[in-house]
């Protein structure tokens, strides 16, 4: 069987998603329901999550599968805790499972392979210019506060940002003065 050749706007999304595509994405930039199925059976495409596709053969890299975690959590969702502390070089240590937020309001049953936040400040949260899409240093390193069993170890989150030079006491303090809760706010206060 022969393909012909996928329309630009689709060719666009998989350069910039790491050949990834969502089945909302491929309808949407002119991939008929009958190319998809038949580039799925064929082998050509593999779903790595519900409505979400690779768009190659082989095993999907790191990348691939970030993108498959946000494709399937929606067009508002963040890479988010672990995973986006990974992305900004915080911490070299990958997390089991890649951690998404997503908006307070929308509801997603669970997703293999992540864990699913809900915030009401996501776009408060949200890196502009980063891709894939992610929290903000910050807000990141809050948020791994938060997550802290101990306050020795929410305070190390704090020193590894600080000290590492991605950003500063000052935006932290503004991070944390952003929120309604926060565990140990006293404690973690910078300054």
């Amino acid at each position: 069987m022969l393909f012909r050749s996928l329309p630009n706007d689709c060719l666009d999304i998989l350069d910039f998603q790491c050949g990834v595509l969502s089945r909302t994405q491929a309808l949407g930039s002119g991939v008929g329901p009958r190319t998809v199925r038949a580039r799925l059976l064929a082998g050509h495409w593999q779903r790595l999550q519900r409505g979400v596709y690779t768009t190659f053969t082989g095993e999907p890299s790191w990348e691939a599968r970030l993108w498959a975690a946000l494709c399937r959590a929606g067009p508002e969702a963040v890479l988010s805790h672990y995973t986006a502390a990974e992305l900004a070089k915080i911490t070299n240590q990958r997390a089991s499972a890649i951690h998404v937020t997503v908006p307070r309001q929308q509801h997603l049953t669970p997703i293999r392979g992540v864990v699913l936040h809900r915030s009401s400040r996501i776009e408060l949260a949200r890196h502009i210019g980063t891709l894939p899409p992610r929290t903000r240093i910050e807000e990141t390193t809050v948020d791994l506060t938060q997550c802290s069993r101990t306050l020795d170890d929410a305070l190390a989150w704090l020193a590894r940002s600080c000290g590492a030079r991605l950003t500063t006491p000052d935006r932290l303090r503004a991070a944390m003065d952003s929120r309604a809760r926060l565990r140990w706010r006293r404690e973690l206060g910078i300054g």
